[in-house]
């Protein structure tokens, strides 16, 4: 597949991806209020944490080899599900929550969804662009026709994430056995083990940046009220939308180049500044126009998250600043140092949650969060030159998990 073509399919992805997510949560806030909200958004956080971590680095590894996954990997991505599926029934009972044991099949049919995902990506197949919007898209348009019907619940919600997922892994399993099989990659077979001990090894490196974004959510979901929970996850959804939409399309381009030319200072120095442009933009526009925004497409019921908003639209910049720099410290072969700055700045936060929240609310959940990106661009900054950068970050180096 062509840079550009890849550059186009990555960019209309992520705009799609995070259209969809968004417009779902708008609507299960502006329908079911602050407590479902908050429901809904734990649920979902914790499912994908689990389901991130039962993935074990699969599809890393995946892509680092290079061949097509065999039967044995599929099987192995859902014996890996079914750990985390059950991992997350028994969180469920213990905490007396039955939507995540309703969403807790989750990390199967991601298991084997980012196994697809995988195979598509190395088969120069664009199915990889189909496979990472059906689910959201689906699910927006499953839960606007509950609307209308006047049967939205969160249950439903949860429910129609669920089947989104199913679908697309069947949809690209069908197109995928109508392909000539002389079109298709050399498959891995009987590497399984060596696969998961290479995913392993780059799963441990990634996963302190995803708990670094979800995690907050997920302790809030044992500490605050459902409302307040409810309050901050629609605070840090609006929060993370503007700099998404104002920095994917020009992350995707500068990668591209990247690749291309193998000018990793140059494309790392102007997404450093875009990335602090964009926090700023975002922030301002917080500042000035954010009870407006909240009160218009969420509802009045969430406009007492208007200073978390704030300072969430804030601290995106710092955030996207460690991403990029990470992105250097992972093509230097470095993935170490970053991983370690990540653990500390989530002890930090998740530290100051416990102290701000029972005094401050959500606006010191906020600022627990917003003090914790400052601390990770502050410790990948300071560390950055300690070895110089020799080689150029991939797209997917450059990519922002969350």
């Amino acid at each position: 597949m062509s840079n550009k073509r890849n550059f186009a399919l990555s960019s209309a992805a992520d705009l799609l991806t995070t259209a969809a997510s968004f417009g779902t949560g708008v609507l299960v806030a502006r329908i079911l209020g602050p407590e479902d909200r908050g429901v809904y958004s734990f649920v979902t956080a914790t499912g994908a944490v689990v389901a991130y971590l039962a993935g074990m680095g699969l599809f890393e590894a995946l892509l680092a080899k290079g061949r097509r996954p065999s039967n044995g990997v599929l099987w192995l991505a859902a014996g890996l599900g079914v750990v985390g599926s059950v991992v997350m029934f028994v969180v469920g009972a213990v905490r007396s929550e039955p939507m995540l044991q309703l969403y807790s099949p989750l990390p199967i049919i991601w298991g084997l969804l980012q196994v697809r995902l995988a195979h598509a990506r190395i088969t120069g197949r664009a199915a990889w662009f189909w496979l990472r919007v059906i689910a959201p898209a689906l699910q927006l348009l499953t839960t606007l026709v509950l609307v209308v019907a006047g049967h939205l619940t969160v249950a439903s919600a949860i429910a129609a994430l669920l089947v989104g997922f199913a679908v697309a892994v069947v949809v690209d399993v069908i197109v995928e056995r109508r392909q000539p099989a002389h079109d298709r990659a050399p498959e891995l077979d009987g590497h399984e083990g060596t696969l998961l001990r290479s995913g392993l090894h780059q799963h441990l490196l990634n996963v302190p940046r995803s708990l670094n974004y979800r995690g907050p959510l997920i302790m809030l979901g044992f500490l605050a009220t459902s409302e307040d929970l409810g309050l901050y996850a629609v605070a840090g959804s609006v929060a993370s939308l503007i700099p998404i939409l104002t920095w994917s399309i020009p992350q995707n381009l500068l990668a591209m180049r990247s690749a291309k030319d193998n000018a990793a200072s140059r494309v790392s120095r102007q997404l450093v500044t875009l990335s602090w442009l964009s926090g700023a933009i975002g922030g301002t526009a917080a500042l000035l126009l954010g009870e407006e925004v909240l009160a218009l497409v969420y509802g009045s019921a969430f406009v007492p998250a208007v200073t978390g908003f704030i300072i969430l639209t804030f601290a995106q910049a710092p955030w996207l600043h460690s991403s990029v720099v990470q992105a250097d410290y992972r093509a230097d072969g470095r993935a170490h140092v970053a991983a370690i700055i990540e653990v500390a700045s989530l002890v930090v936060t998740l530290v100051l949650i416990a102290l701000l929240y029972p005094i401050y609310g959500i606006t010191g959940v906020a600022s627990s969060v917003a003090a914790g990106y400052v601390l990770s661009a502050v410790l990948t900054q300071s560390l950055r030159y300690r070895s110089p950068s020799t080689s150029a970050p991939t797209p997917a180096e450059t990519a922002v998990p969350r």
